[in-house]
Formats: structure tokens, C-alpha cells, sequence
């Protein structure tokens, strides 16, 4: 997926990913791991050949039928130094599932909503 950068970030606070997702088979005291890789650069850039990735295992509980699951990722917009995120860039990304450490789930998970959450500042950058 890809979105552009909105211009009213404030372009100092790192991006929040939600993801709400469900599992389809009841799992009681199982584990999923979902992974969160992202990218992003601004027009005229070469496109990295690399992504950062975030992976985050998650425990069922009890895991009834459509148990649903909401899963936080921070993106760390300046975690290259000399060439932070900015506004107006491409932020491309995609979520996986991984195995799981330990007691993997039997069936699927459906992500139901992927939610991007850029602080803005007050009164949002100028348009080019």
C-alpha cells in the first residue's frame, strides 16, 4: 500500500500504525505475529531496495471465533539521519504474517482496517 505524507504533519513526531484484525478459528492461549514493513522517499528518489521492519507477536487469551485484535507500530521518521520522512513523501507499506515464537494459531487472521496517525502541527505546512 502507499499513501503521501500528509502536509499538515508536523514532520517532528513519529507516525502511529493501528491495525485491527480478527482470527477466523477459535485459538485459546495461542500466538500471531504480524510484521509491518515501510519505506518511504520523496519524488526523484532512487526507491531503497530495503524496508525497516517491525514485527509484533501477539497472545490470543482465550481467542474465541472473530476474536478481534487491535496491534500499534511506531514508525521512527528520522530513522535514517540524513534523509528524514517529510511531508509530501511516499510512505509504502505492507503487513505479513510470520510465524510465531511458540504455539503458532490454526487458521487465518483478517485485518479488518489499517489506520495511519500523523501528529499535525497547528497550522499545517505550506503547500508547494
Amino acid at each position: 500500500m502507499m499513501i503521501h505524507v500528509p502536509h499538515r504533519w508536523d514532520e517532528a513526531s513519529d507516525i502511529v500504525i493501528h491495525i485491527h484484525c480478527y482470527i477466523d478459528t477459535a485459538n485459546a492461549n495461542k500466538n500471531f505475529n504480524l510484521q509491518f514493513s515501510w519505506e518511504s522517499f520523496t519524488d526523484g528518489d532512487v526507491i531503497p531496495a530495503t524496508s525497516n521492519d517491525l514485527a509484533e507477536e501477539t497472545a490470543t487469551g482465550a481467542g474465541a471465533q472473530y476474536t478481534a485484535y487491535h496491534i500499534d507500530y511506531i514508525i521512527d521518521y528520522d530513522i535514517t539521519p540524513t534523509h528524514p520522512m517529510a511531508s509530501t513523501d511516499e510512505l509504502h507499506f505492507r503487513v505479513r504474517r510470520l510465524n510465531a515464537t511458540v504455539d503458532e494459531i490454526a487458521g487465518e487472521i483478517v485485518i479488518t482496517h489499517v489506520g495511519v496517525v500523523f501528529r499535525r502541527d497547528a497550522l499545517g505546512n505550506s503547500m508547494p
